[in-house]
């Protein structure tokens, strides 16, 4: 997707550019998931991985565990144990593209689990207001969010609530007993492999595999980062073929394990959907000027830190001059998605 340094010279204007903005972002943000640079950046988590490749050659830039930060801050907690607050700042686009592509799974009516974690706290964010659902869900975040929606009900399970997730843990057996049944689960988990899903705590899993068992339906939203992704604590929550959809930003022309692992999903019937990033560049043509700035179309927000434009003075000039403005704008903000 991206373009890639041409070998016998230096990276080119476009890559250039692409490496001091990756630089900018990993010291003032402190550490960056891999998956988040190339969804900001437009191009693949594979070239992103090059691109730090060679920023590593001359300067402290580390990547472990999927996330690129400075070297030296060792202190740094791991995607694993970030605060909830944490959790919810990383890789903010791409949980709102899952999120959307999430909300087609809701049905007209019923019952629905929701677990915990900050994916699926987006996805409740979502969720359309005075819908005829009933919710159960295993966050107090989560159970907060839909409450305010004026659904047909907002169950929470007890327990002691987790920091990082702020979902329940220690629920007791009889809780789950009482679980019910529900037309579709949304679950999430820190890690996706060829052996199945696997999340950080034993309750954690035994709940999903109860919920599973439960739900006739289940939709697993998880970002690209943790396809394959290694973590020190890690406990099996479902075998693979007991997924119904993924919804993933992993592209299907991916290579390497991550991509072994969508082809494992495949082979048992699973299917695997690929969310966009909702982000388009905006242009806006006046007459003392021609601006272009990147725009969240999930949120309606502008990143103020990705917008050019230019004193162009379009009213004494033809559309001609004009194209090749954009052009120029589209160019400087290193754009290739879709412009409107």
């Amino acid at each position: 997707m991206g373009e890639e340094p041409r070998k016998g010279r230096g990276p080119s204007r476009k890559v250039g550019l692409r490496h001091e903005r990756i630089l900018e972002r990993i010291h003032r943000e402190s550490s960056v998931p891999i998956a988040d640079l190339a969804s900001s950046m437009r191009v693949s988590a594979e070239t992103i991985r090059k691109d730090l490749l060679h920023l590593a050659s001359q300067n402290p830039v580390v990547v472990t565990g999927g996330v690129a930060r400075m070297d030296g801050e060792e202190d740094l907690p791991g995607l694993d144990h970030l605060h909830f607050s944490s959790r919810s700042s990383l890789n903010s686009e791409l949980k709102v593209s899952l999120a959307h592509a999430a909300l087609g799974e809701l049905p007209a009516e019923g019952d629905v689990f929701v677990a915990a974690g900050s994916t699926l706290a987006e996805f409740a964010s979502f969720v359309p207001n005075s819908v005829s659902l009933t919710f159960t869900t295993s966050s107090v975040e989560i159970a907060a969010t839909l409450a305010r929606k004026g659904t047909d009900g907002v169950v929470i399970l007890g327990g002691v609530v987790r920091e990082d997730t702020l979902g329940v843990s220690a629920t007791s057996n009889a809780a789950f007993d009482d679980l019910g049944k529900f037309d579709v689960c949304f679950l999430s988990a820190n890690s996706l492999t060829n052996e199945g899903l696997f999340v950080t705590t034993r309750h954690e899993a035994t709940l999903h595999h109860k919920i599973r068992k439960a739900s006739k339906r289940c939709v697993v939203l998880l970002d690209a980062s943790k396809i394959n992704y290694e973590t020190s604590e890690a406990f099996a929550s479902l075998e693979l073929e007991k997924i119904d959809l993924l919804i993933t930003n992993l592209e299907h022309t991916s290579t390497g394990k991550p991509a072994g692992v969508l082809r494992s999903l495949r082979r048992r019937e699973v299917d695997v959907w690929h969310a966009e990033p909702h982000r388009v560049l905006g242009i806006d043509i006046g007459s003392s000027g021609i601006r272009a700035a990147i725009v969240d179309t999930g949120r309606g927000l502008i990143d103020p830190r990705e917008r050019e434009q230019t004193k162009l003075r379009t009213k004494t000039v033809g559309p001609p001059r004009v194209v090749s403005e954009v052009s120029k704008l589209v160019a400087n903000l290193n754009w290739t998605g879709p412009v409107g």
